[in-house]
């Protein structure tokens, strides 16, 4: 390492975050423990870590050497992995730094503070409304402090002791800044998780070989075992060729300066459908269904080299494995909900959604998901429904990305707002109109939901136990207690004006017994006899109960 005491190259820059994703996965459940409240769906750490394995899957494929196309190919492997929003807010602080490497074989090591600090830039744009005291705040100092201090002595082994250091130092005083962190004696997860990733830095640049081997699987191409091939001189091209290409743009061909997305995206829909094009820095990634590849990797051509290419013949696989129809014709509109749980999940199909990315609470969708679900449905207009606040981050990204569809993402952060806004999405043709009632009813709902705690915890001046039953509306702590019924009871009585409402609508959890269910129906009729209770069994995991009071 002597040549590159003071500089990063490409080999070391996969090196690292290579070592990183495995502390980072080693370290999974403490950080998933270090939710605020102790339900069993703290999943930071493993929303991360999904994120970013993703992103080392794309790393390891980039044979070219230079740092700009290996922190370029890790950023768009982590964007389409990015789950929750502590993946999405690592997969942009990535992103960023990717960009502050553009154009960079090696980086010296003021070049690459430079980047981390792109990478905070791009992290904080991520948030709407940013909070410090989180991942933003640790990311932030950290890469401030370590860029202040880097003089002509430093070496690469010092330059990232010092910054883990300071990642350290600021996470530390995360409860400082966050009242419910100090409330919970717990430091910010996301914050946490990123120390955990520069300690894997760490690990590589000092030789620590402890975290054993790389353990990172790649998807299997299984285009080869197709068997006896189903398309001879007599069979007829229906379905045309699914055509993916990455695409580096050459100064050589005015490809940087004069390529226009926007412009490619509609040549592209010109020629097929299931259009989808990224842009990261100077490389794009596209994906049609089109009869014509020819035509398509010539005009990729006319802007830059191909990095990688793959062509497969769509009627040859509806031949072989008989579950691909013909294109639909695209219709105006679609629907694209999240659940979790097989009953809820097929009540969310009957209600008129669309498709239903599984997911939800301990299991975040990623945006390749909600991209390959926009892809699905083949609409003009794409409404999505997601389930949970840790879900619509994702959710917009992906939208974000695919510009084959205008694709709306509703404010909707519970299971039951999903199936409201469902029960009155019936209206296909008027968007306003559409879009006017499924906000009312998300507006008009009010979520209820029991869980069970799996660490003792303190949550302001609640003690908690491990075992105890705990009673949300929404994130807000009500009550805790020894029985989920208990829990039920203070729902009842203590819901804002449940007298006047007129529906109570039950989604019963996995572990939900019927004689639990019949002590649920007296309950219901002690408290709020003029009131019709909706029974339905969601059959969700985490969550004993959810509730709707309409």
């Amino acid at each position: 390492m002597e040549s590159l005491e003071r500089k990063i190259d490409g080999q070391l820059f996969e090196k690292i975050l290579t070592f990183g994703a495995l502390n980072l996965q080693a370290n999974v459940k403490e950080i998933n423990d270090l939710n605020v409240f102790p339900v069993p769906d703290g999943d930071t750490g493993t929303n991360m870590y999904a994120t970013l394995a993703g992103g080392i899957d794309s790393l390891q494929k980039q044979q070219q050497q230079s740092i700009e196309l290996k922190a370029g190919s890790l950023a768009e492997g982590m964007l389409l992995n990015a789950r929750g929003n502590s993946g999405v807010i690592l997969s942009q602080l990535f992103y960023g730094i990717a960009q502050g490497l553009m154009g960079l074989k090696v980086a010296t090591l003021p070049e690459f503070a430079i980047a981390l600090k792109k990478g905070v830039e791009y992290a904080y744009k991520a948030v709407v409304k940013p909070v410090e005291g989180t991942i933003l705040t640790v990311a932030r100092e950290a890469a401030e402090k370590t860029y202040s201090k880097i003089d002509k002595e430093t070496t690469v082994q010092a330059f990232f002791s010092q910054y883990l250091s300071e990642l350290k130092l600021s996470l530390g005083h995360t409860p400082d800044l966050l009242k419910v962190l100090k409330d919970s004696n717990v430091v910010d997860s996301g914050g946490a998780g990123l120390v955990c990733i520069a300690e894997g830095f760490y690990k590589a640049i000092i030789g620590d070989d402890s975290l054993g081997e790389i353990a990172f699987t790649a998807v299997e191409n299984n285009s080869s075992s197709l068997g006896e091939i189903n398309f001879d001189r007599y069979s007829k091209m229906e379905f045309g060729y699914c055509t993916e290409a990455l695409v580096q743009l050459l100064d050589a061909k005015g490809g940087v300066e004069n390529f226009n997305l926007q412009a490619f995206i509609e040549f592209l829909s010109g020629l097929g459908d299931s259009v989808v094009a990224v842009q990261t820095g100077t490389k794009v990634k596209i994906h049609v269904h089109t009869l014509t590849p020819a035509i398509v990797l010539a005009e990729c051509q006319k802007y830059g080299e191909f990095i990688s290419v793959k062509i497969e013949n769509m009627t040859l696989q509806h031949n072989e494995l008989f579950v691909e129809e013909k294109q639909a014709e695209m219709v105006n509109c679609a629907i694209v909900a999240v659940g979790s749980g097989e009953g809820i999940i097929d009540l969310y199909k009957e209600c008129g959604a669309d498709y239903v990315v599984v997911g939800g609470q301990t299991d975040n969708p990623s945006t390749e998901q909600f991209i390959d679900a926009f892809k699905s449905v083949n609409a003009q207009n794409i409404f999505v429904l997601p389930n949970n606040k840790n879900v619509v981050m994702a959710a917009k990204q992906a939208g974000e990305l695919f510009k084959c569809a205008n694709v709306t993402v509703m404010p909707s952060k519970t299971p039951q707002q999903v199936y409201s806004a469902l029960v009155v999405a019936t209206d296909r043709e008027n968007l306003s109109v559409l879009e006017e009632d499924m906000l009312d009813a998300i507006s008009q709902v009010q979520s209820y939901s029991v869980t069970y705690a799996v660490r003792d915890a303190q949550v302001g001046e609640v003690n908690i136990e491990k075992g105890d039953y705990m009673a949300f509306a929404e994130s807000q702590l009500m009550h805790t207690s020894k029985t989920e019924i208990d829990c039920l009871r203070k729902i009842f009585e203590n819901a804002e004006d449940i007298e006047d409402k007129e529906i109570i609508t039950v989604f019963y959890g996995k572990t939900i017994t019927e004689d639990i269910k019949e002590q649920v129906r007296e309950l219901a009729q002690e408290i709020v006899p003029d009131a019709e209770l909706v029974e339905y069994d969601g059959n969700q995991e985490v969550y004993s109960f959810l509730l709707s009071i309409e």
